[in-house]
Order: C-alpha cells, then structure tokens, then sequence
C-alpha cells in the first residue's frame, strides 16, 4: 500500500475508480437509489473510495496501536468500528452513492448551482488528474470512460457548493466570523523558516557545524538584521536574484510562511507547530526535523500582522470546524433513502478483488508530471 499512499496523498479530490472485471457494462445499472439510476461506472467510484478510505483508516488504527501497516498488512481481517472491513466498504459505498443522489437532487432543485466558471473549473481539474498524475491507467485501459471520472469530480464540487450553502456567508447555518478568527488563531502560526540539510552520511561533527551555522545567523537576527538578507545570504542569492514581484493581493511579506496544528487536517499542517505556537513574537528557535536530515531556524511573526493570511485560509477554517458535522448532516439526510440494488451487477464488483498495482504507473507519471 506504500505506493498507493504516496499517489493518493498528493490527490485534493478522492475521487478513485478502478475496474474490478475488463468485461462489465460500464452503463449497467447497479443501484437505483430514490428513483435515480447509478451506473455500474459510478457504483465503482464509490467502491474504490470507500475501500481507499477504509485502508487508511485501518492504517491510522494500526499506528494507535502502535502496529506498523505495510504492503504485507492483511485489511480483510481487520475491523472498523465493529464491523469486519469488507461489509465496512460495502456499507460506505452505499452511502457513498446516496450522496451522488442528494447532490443531484439539490442541483436539479436548484438549491446548489455550479457557475459556468466553476464546471470549466472541474473540467481542467478531472483533465489534469486524468492526462498528468496517471489516472488514465486506472481507468481507460480497463473499459471506464473520462466522461465517468469527471462526473464523479463533479459531485465533488456539489457538495463543496452544499457546504458553502449552509456554513458559509448568510448560509443556514452561519459561522460567525469572530468564531472563524477564534480557531484561526488557535490553530495556525507565521513563521520565518530557514532549513538546512545534512550533508549524506554527515558525521557528528559536520551536523554539529552545520548548527553552529544557524546559531550564527540567529544571533544576527537577534541583534536586528533583516531576515532577507540572511535568507539571500545562505541560498547565495544576489539582489538581482532575488526580486519580489509586488502583488496587490498577496502577502506583505514573501518570506513568512503559515504553519498549522500538527493534528489538524490543514494542507499546513506541521510537526513543529506546537512548540513555535508557545514561543512569543520574534522569539527564535533551531529544530531538527523528524526526519533527522536537517534542521530548521524559526522565527516566529505575528500573525495578525497581515489580514491576507485570514482571507486566505478562511475557507479551510471553516472546513476543519464543520466538517464532521457536515458529514453527519448529509448522512442523516440520505440514510433513509430507498436503494434497489441490482445484485447481479454489484457481486460482480468484489472488495476483494480491487487491485492497486497499477498504482506504479500512475504514481511515476505523477513524478514525471512534477
């Protein structure tokens, strides 16, 4: 599973579908769920996410229990809450699916509605997934069509519409914009970062250089000068090298960088955030990172020096706060929905049977792409 980690983890929309039989009907009926009809192609979208889900879910129990998962981990004989992982990944594609059918139903009512902008918007995005990060080896050569790939992108962006409809700006469910600021401040931080690496193989005495190299430049820093001068200075840049371009909209500072909660699900997510989130305003600090391969000197900045960065990540704010309780929200809508299942279709796609490796594939294209 390592490689299907990596491929998945640079992904923004988990949207994954993989053929199970090269033969099946890709317009076959396997769900009909309130009357709408969910294709064989589509059922497999929400297969393949659930049990993708599902596996790092697994992986995230392991890890608790301080069990290391890896290729030769068995997911079939696991349990998620319970429930044994195959019914598990049965039970979340089911939803799954009625969640299609909700969206839908609120587009056709027109509750939600995707601008000209944002469904050229999806396009390039299922495109560029499609053609540059391999997912065409996960599904054409296997008889699923683009045309099924980018519809699931779309419901996608359905429910982000749904989200911003009730917790958004005048939506049903407001947050208040005090609340927003509030978590804001209590989970994100703004940093200057300087990162230095090991040399390979570094001895004791060249790793204790190297620190002995930042410790000179927060000494200077200490006494006043300027952290873009330093930053040059280290990544041997000459002023000529190194112009920012002026940006109406962008940062004050180009140099500053966001660091978020460690456990939060922020994209900003850092393993040193918690011990720069106690330091005071222009106070310094070297950090060896996790890994052990280099070490960081931080400055930490006040973040409420600059309102582009709560402008920015407001959005991811107010995701991190609601999102849980989006999900229930959307789940108790659905769970009553009656769903005729085409068994005939649906046994043919078996949990079990979902095969990853092409994942190789895909995951070098994705590199080649970067």
């Amino acid at each position: 599973m390592k490689i299907f980690k990596k491929f998945a983890s640079a992904i923004i929309v988990g949207c994954m579908l993989l053929t199970l039989c090269a033969c099946h009907g890709k317009n076959e009926v396997a769900l009909t769920i309130e009357g709408m009809d969910i294709a064989s192609a589509l059922y497999l979208n929400a297969l393949v996410d659930a049990d993708a889900n599902a596996k790092q879910t697994v992986d995230e129990q392991l890890a608790k229990e301080d069990s290391e998962s890896s290729e030769a981990t068995d997911y079939y004989t696991q349990q998620i809450n319970g429930v044994n992982f195959v019914d598990y990944v049965k039970e979340k594609t089911i939803e799954r699916c009625k969640e299609y059918v909700f969206f839908q139903k609120l587009a056709d009512e027109g509750t939600i509605k995707l601008t000209d902008e944002q469904l050229r918007d999806v396009q390039a995005a299922a495109s560029q997934y499609w053609s540059d990060y391999g997912y065409a080896y996960l599904y054409a050569a296997n008889g699923v069509s683009y045309e099924t790939y980018e519809k699931a992108f779309t419901y996608s962006y359905y429910s982000n519409e749904y989200f911003e409809y009730l917790y958004g700006k005048d939506g049903e469910k407001e947050v208040p914009e005090n609340t927003l600021k509030d978590s804001f401040l209590e989970n994100y931080t703004l940093v200057y970062a300087l990162s230095a690496s090991y040399e390979d193989k570094a001895t004791d005495d060249q790793k204790a250089a190297l620190k002995t190299k930042l410790e000179g430049y927060e000494k200077r820093l200490k006494n006043g000068e300027d952290f873009e001068k330093i930053y040059m200075e280290h990544n041997g840049l000459k002023e000529e090298d190194h112009k920012h371009e002026e940006t109406k909209d962008g940062p004050k500072d180009q140099h500053a960088t966001v660091l978020a909660d460690k456990n939060s699900k922020s994209s900003y997510a850092h393993t040193d955030f918690d011990e720069l989130y106690e330091m005071k305003v222009g106070e310094t600090i070297i950090i060896e990172n996790e890994e052990k391969t280099g070490l960081t000197l931080y400055v930490r900045l006040d973040i409420n020096s600059d309102t582009y960065y709560f402008e920015q990540l407001k959005s991811e704010v107010l995701y991190l706060l609601k999102n849980e309780e989006y999900q229930d929200f959307v789940t108790e809508k659905t769970k009553n929905y009656a769903v005729d299942k085409n068994n005939f279709a649906i046994n043919r796609f078996d949990v079990e049977d979902i095969d990853y490796s092409v994942l190789e594939s895909a995951y070098a294209a994705q590199q080649n792409y970067q």
